[in-house]
């Protein structure tokens, strides 16, 4: 997903505690493309060192911007 969309994925995910609990439960992997982009030039990367990397953006809930009075 792009990262500008992180903090829609997480809006989602706190409103629908199914979304959360299949994630939670490792049936998901959310993954942005400055990971894939991260994954791609880094030549020592291996299955074993995957998780670390793919866990090393979290999401980040949105902040809502105040209306002006």
């Amino acid at each position: 997903m792009p990262g500008g969309r992180a903090g829609l994925v997480e809006t989602k995910l706190r409103r629908d505690p199914s979304l959360r609990q299949a994630l939670d439960k490792g049936q998901w992997t959310l993954v942005k493309y400055r990971q894939i982009r991260r994954m791609l030039s880094d030549a020592s990367l291996t299955r074993a060192t995957l998780d670390p990397v793919l866990d090393g953006d979290p999401l980040e809930a949105m902040q809502q911007l105040a209306l002006i009075k």
